[in-house]
């Protein structure tokens, strides 16, 4: 996988040798793209942070150029973690790499998250998994296979459970869309911007519907 040299330059001169390394790359990087965050940063952060930090991440990037420096960040904190690979953080590269236009890696990513599952998508009752096979299929270009995870997705029946939380998300958050399943408007920007690319399927497109993920 993408290995960084900075892996190396941990082991030999510690974090703060890496960040600074990395701080005249980004530097550069950062003088013709609106890409506020520190992504250097993110090598300090535990599971919990970076798995919520990155999650969305690729949603909110300003350019593809900003995308390609989140997943170099993240690429560094996954092989300097090795025990937070987690496929949460795999998917969340996958898709900063698919923005950022890196296909053909956004696709290996995206089948060694698929494989992390470790379910079926008939054990999962809320639809979270058909995120990262209908972002395959995309990239793939299987648009046949992208329609029918999207047909498959919109007949899920909505869970108990999701039924009897919905007036209380609603009272807590009455400005947030709480339809279900909850990831169908990610999967009907696949199909309705499928000729647009994945940049554009992915946070244009998607944006468009004023969904909250």
């Amino acid at each position: 996988m993408h290995k960084i040299i900075g892996t190396f330059m941990i082991a030999s001169f510690g974090f703060g040798s890496v960040i600074a390394a990395q701080a005249g790359q980004d530097e550069a990087i950062s003088k013709d793209l609106d890409c506020r965050d520190d992504f250097s940063q993110t090598l300090y952060l535990d599971l919990e942070s970076a798995e919520r930090y990155y999650s969305g991440s690729a949603r909110y990037v300003t350019s593809k150029r900003c995308a390609k420096r989140a997943a170099r960040a993240l690429n560094q904190y996954r092989d300097l973690n090795p025990d937070n690979n987690t496929e949460r953080l795999i998917s969340a590269e996958a898709y900063l790499r698919g923005v950022s236009g890196q296909n053909d890696t956004a696709i290996t990513l995206l089948k060694e998250a698929i494989t992390k599952h470790e379910r079926p998508l008939s054990d999962d009752d809320m639809g979270e998994d058909y995120m990262d096979h209908a972002a395959l299929a995309f990239l793939e270009r299987d648009f046949d296979k992208l329609k029918a995870l999207r047909m498959r997705l919109a007949n899920l029946p909505m869970p108990d459970y999701y039924k009897d939380a919905l007036p209380k998300m609603r009272e807590i958050s009455p400005y947030i869309d709480h339809s279900f399943p909850p990831s169908l408007f990610i999967i009907d920007a696949y199909v309705d911007c499928y000729e647009r690319g994945f940049y554009n399927a992915f946070t244009l497109c998607e944006g468009n519907r004023l969904s909250f993920l």
